[in-house]
């Protein structure tokens, strides 16, 4: 999820969803006592409306009928984030984030913050990260200041687990991860939650602004360019099979942070053609080459990869992965395909890459299988326990959607 300029303010709206088993709505639990004391407004929050039972569309062969429904207001844009226990819905207003609204893996409203502009929020694997910048005025002949507090919430209730505050200029985003310095480090946030740093000394010189994490491992382009990626304990310039004079440029394509590998692009030869590599974040081995003929990058960004809840694999556009090995799926003469969840047995799920409308093209991925195209909406993530997340709406890009329903349907 990229970052978004927003502010925050807490509500104690009730989130009305239905389930299989009670067909209502519940209230909101109260907000931590810091989250509570921050609070600006009490402007509604994006709701579910309730129904008396869930409502279905046709979703693919591997799931059954929903266990419960949250019914959305399609008029404007959601970001679907689905995380092993939670699902967190990001309303979005052009190209901000107003809200979210955090629900349970049984579809139970758990908490939401109404935002407003001026905060940057990232949604992380248990956290939720939020950086407020503010100036702050000078009682003396001092120039004014301009202070940033990082705040980390808890994805499960809401609550504060820590507040960091530093000079706006000492922070910076990349590659979705949020970076701040100190007197002598450079530190970022993993994404468990964990603060984890760098030496500055240690960045030679590379500015603090291009470096990145993947799992707990702190990377960042040597000398700025993009001959070698470098980490406090590694160097990567060399490939197998890949003369080091040849290679041109290295590019970092996806974050796989539950496996600890990064997913880089190296551009090789007189006229410079691509050759994809896995790369293990804590040594820098190449743990593998993935085979991709008619793969290219949608954009710029480094991406973060779709988890298994288990951990065991992830998606990144058309790429899957896994610990000692990856593929891409579809491109070249097929079709591109966007993987979206990967469910534990490693099979993955998505549609075409360019539909972007109410499409119900499913596409399947065994782990060691071909790729199956079906009937049916597909799911946008997988919680524990296989549950799937579907959307029914028009989708804009990756798991942004203009929803009418979002379900939860167990697998078969």
């Amino acid at each position: 999820m990229k970052l978004k300029r927003a502010a925050i303010t807490l509500t104690l709206t009730a989130l009305a969803l239905s389930t299989a088993a009670c067909g209502g709505g519940s209230d909101n639990p109260q907000p931590s006592e810091s989250a509570a004391n921050s609070a600006a407004s009490n402007s509604a929050s994006p709701s579910a409306s309730s129904s008396s039972t869930p409502s279905s569309f046709e979703v693919g062969d591997n799931f059954g009928p929903a266990k419960w429904t949250l019914t959305r207001d399609p008029s404007h844009d959601e970001d679907v984030i689905v995380r092993p226990e939670q699902v967190v819905l990001a309303a979005r207003s052009s190209e901000m984030i107003t809200a979210l609204a955090v629900y349970s893996s049984s579809g139970e409203p758990l908490w939401d913050l109404q935002l407003e502009q001026g905060v940057d929020v990232q949604v992380l694997e248990k956290t939720v990260v939020m950086v407020d910048s503010k100036n702050v005025k000078s009682s003396t002949l001092d120039k004014d200041t301009r202070m940033s507090k990082i705040t980390l919430l808890s994805l499960k209730d809401g609550s504060t687990q820590k507040e960091i505050e530093v000079p706006s200029d000492k922070v910076f985003t990349n590659d979705e991860t949020i970076v701040f310095e100190s007197d002598n480090t450079v530190n970022a946030i993993a994404w468990d939650g964990s603060v984890v740093n760098v030496d500055k000394a240690k960045l030679d010189r590379a500015s603090p602004g291009k470096v990145s994490v993947v799992g707990t491992t702190l990377f960042w382009p040597k000398d700025n360019s993009a001959d070698a990626l470098v980490s406090a304990n590694w160097t990567l310039q060399e490939f197998p099979n890949l003369p080091e004079k040849e290679v041109s440029a290295i590019d970092p394509l996806a974050i796989d942070n539950k496996l600890g590998l990064l997913i880089v692009q190296a551009m090789h030869g007189a006229a410079p053609k691509p050759s994809y590599f896995a790369v293990k974040a804590e040594t820098g081995e190449i743990a593998y080459e993935l085979s991709c003929p008619g793969y290219s990058h949608s954009d710029a960004s480094t991406n973060i990869a779709r988890n298994s809840p288990n951990g065991k694999y992830g998606v990144m556009e058309s790429i899957w992965i896994s610990a000692d090995k990856g593929r891409c799926i579809g491109g070249g003469e097929q079709k591109e395909v966007e993987l979206l969840a990967v469910d534990d047995s490693g099979t993955a799920y998505g549609t075409w890459a360019e539909e972007k409308m109410d499409d119900d093209q499913f596409v399947t991925v065994p782990a060691n299988g071909e790729a199956k195209v079906s009937k049916g909406y597909y799911p946008v993530g997988i919680m524990t326990g296989g549950l799937g997340v579907h959307v029914l709406g028009f989708r804009q890009e990756g798991t942004i959607f203009r929803a009418k329903s979002i379900t939860g349907n167990p697998p078969k």
